[in-house]
């Protein structure tokens, strides 16, 4: 099946659209024309689009009343991006990095799902302080998945933002270099009042045990109350599991998820990990 694309050219004659949702797919734009569209509808609150926009210097969503919105599948790598939304709660970006980004009036900001590609094949030092500005401007947010590779951007942030409203970290699997592992646990000293954690095993996969600092970051140590490592293939590298238990004084939770591992591999993790110190006295372990 072949997609037509829509181009959106709107004149300046105002007009007014009642409608609370607006889904554009593969759509084009002229100028301010999404913009101008997205303002005609006064009582907006969820907008989607996938869309393509090179040809323009500044790409706008503003609106009092939008509550989600959802950027897919763009091309605005020359683009700068401006998203001012004082009720926005879900934002769901899966886009190469644009150009530079102005996010304001995010307060409200509960759930964001976020996949960032570079604007080349690889990622390059140009990206750096893009990803810095789109980070910044959502570091009030409550829950935060990131896709590959979007944790390698967030990690080239300089400085960190602090997420100090976090409550929930996810991050999708995908190949992650020693130098990342390194920063991975940078990460965790922006994330002061997180609860729950999931990341895969390749987080720590090629990280020497040594480099594990001897007290936790404060999350660690106050807040976590749920982990999960996903993707675990070896029973033989268990000592940053160990470490989570170790310093993890109000955990409830640590689930392994493994891949090619068969029963008696599974008991194995089980049986160490449950017969090492916890300072938690409240925490279960699951291995599957």
């Amino acid at each position: 099946m072949f997609r037509k694309k829509l181009v959106l050219c709107m004149f300046r004659t105002k007009f007014v659209c009642q409608i609370s949702r607006l889904h554009l797919d593969y759509a084009g734009f002229l100028n301010d024309s999404v913009q101008r569209l997205i303002s005609s509808c006064i009582i907006l609150e969820d907008f989607f689009i996938s869309c393509s926009g090179s040809n323009i210097g500044q790409f706008n969503i503003c609106h009092p009343f939008l509550k989600r919105l959802k950027i897919g599948y763009a091309e605005l790598s020359n683009t700068c991006i401006v998203i001012d939304a004082p009720s926005l709660v879900y934002l769901e970006y899966y886009a190469k990095i644009a150009a530079g980004y102005s996010l304001g009036n995010l307060d409200s900001l509960v759930k964001a799902n976020i996949t960032l590609f570079p604007a080349t094949d690889v990622i390059q030092p140009p990206d750096f302080p893009s990803a810095s500005e789109f980070f910044r401007g959502i570091a009030n947010v409550e829950s935060l998945v990131l896709g590959k590779p979007t944790l390698t951007l967030l990690l080239y942030s300089e400085p960190l933002p602090l997420f100090h409203k976090l409550v929930e970290l996810k991050i999708d699997p995908y190949f992650i270099t020693k130098k990342h592992e390194k920063g991975f646990l940078n990460l965790l000293q922006t994330v002061p009042n997180l609860e729950k954690l999931s990341f895969p095993y390749e987080v720590f996969r090629k990280l020497s045990a040594t480099h594990l600092p001897e007290t936790g970051p404060s999350c660690l140590l106050y807040h976590l109350k749920m982990i999960e490592i996903s993707l675990f293939y070896r029973n033989d590298q268990l000592e940053y599991s160990k470490y989570f238990l170790r310093n993890a004084s109000v955990l409830k939770k640590l689930t392994i998820l493994t891949v090619h591992l068969d029963e008696n591999e599974k008991l194995k993790i089980a049986e160490e990990l449950l017969a090492s110190p916890k300072k938690s006295e409240e925490c279960s372990i699951l291995v599957v």
